[in-house]
C-alpha cells in the first residue's frame, strides 16, 4: 500500500495553487514572514522521474517559450513540486512585466533562442508542494521554507525568494522605493491550500509604475 503522505506528482496541477488576498495596508506582525511581490507569471514546477513540466496558472505549458528554465528544472533532481513566479529581469535586476509577456507569446525556436540567450528569465521559487516524491502541503509553511532550502540551489535561472520575518512595513516601504510591484504576507503557521486564502495577503505598492498589458495575463 502507497503511504498518505506519498503522492503521485501528476496529481498536482495549476488548480491546486494557492493565491493571496488583497490587503489594504502593510503591517508588522510576529507569526508573519513577507516576500517582494515579483511582477512576472505565476508558475508551477513539477517533475516526476525525467518528465518535468513549467506550467501557467491556468495550466498551459510554458516549456516551450523558456528553454533555460527548463534546462534548470532538469538540473534538479528528485520528484518534486514547487510555487514560483516566472519573471524577466530588466537592466536593474527587477522584473519587467513587459519582457516577460513578450517571451511567453514567442513560438519561433529561432526566436526564442536568441531571446533566451539576450533577455534570460529565472524562476522565482517561494514554496513547495512535493517535496521527494511526498505530499508537504499540510506542513506549516515555515517547515515548507526549510525543505524547499534543500531541494533548490541558487543559480542564475532559479532563484530563491528571500523573506523577512514581522517586518512588513519595512519591507513595503523598500518595495516603494525599488518601484516594486507590492509585498506578500504569509503566515509563518500556515498549510498550503489550494486557492484564494486568508493566509496569504498581497499588498499592492499603488505607485507602481508598471503598466498593464490590456488583455493579457497568464
Amino acid at each position: 500500500m502507497v503511504p498518505r503522505d506519498v503522492i503521485i506528482p501528476e496529481m498536482i496541477g495549476h488548480q491546486d495553487l494557492m493565491h493571496p488576498t488583497l490587503h489594504a495596508a502593510p503591517f508588522t506582525a510576529a507569526g508573519w514572514l513577507f516576500e517582494m511581490k515579483l511582477d512576472g507569471f505565476r508558475a508551477l514546477a513539477c517533475r516526476r522521474g525525467a518528465k518535468v513540466e513549467l506550467l501557467s496558472r491556468t495550466g498551459r505549458s510554458m516549456a516551450h517559450e523558456f528553454p533555460e528554465i527548463m534546462e534548470a528544472l532538469s538540473q534538479i533532481s528528485g520528484d518534486w513540486a514547487m510555487d514560483a513566479e516566472l519573471v524577466v529581469p530588466d537592466e536593474r535586476g527587477h522584473p519587467a512585466f513587459e519582457a516577460t509577456r513578450r517571451r511567453a507569446v514567442m513560438r519561433r525556436r529561432s526566436s526564442i533562442d536568441i531571446a533566451a540567450a539576450k533577455t534570460p528569465a529565472a524562476l522565482c521559487v517561494f514554496d513547495v508542494l512535493l517535496a521527494d516524491g511526498r505530499d508537504v502541503r499540510a506542513l506549516p509553511l515555515g517547515k515548507r521554507k526549510a525543505r524547499l532550502r534543500e531541494i533548490v540551489d541558487d543559480m542564475p535561472a532559479i532563484q530563491l525568494v528571500s523573506a523577512l520575518e514581522a517586518h512588513g512595513e519595512a519591507l513595503f516601504a523598500k518595495a516603494v522605493e525599488l518601484d516594486i510591484e507590492g509585498i506578500v504576507a504569509k503566515r509563518v503557521d500556515a498549510t498550503y491550500s489550494a486557492g484564494r486564502q486568508i493566509t496569504w495577503l498581497k499588498i499592492k505598492n499603488r505607485t507602481y509604475s508598471r503598466q498593464e498589458a490590456l488583455g493579457f495575463r497568464q
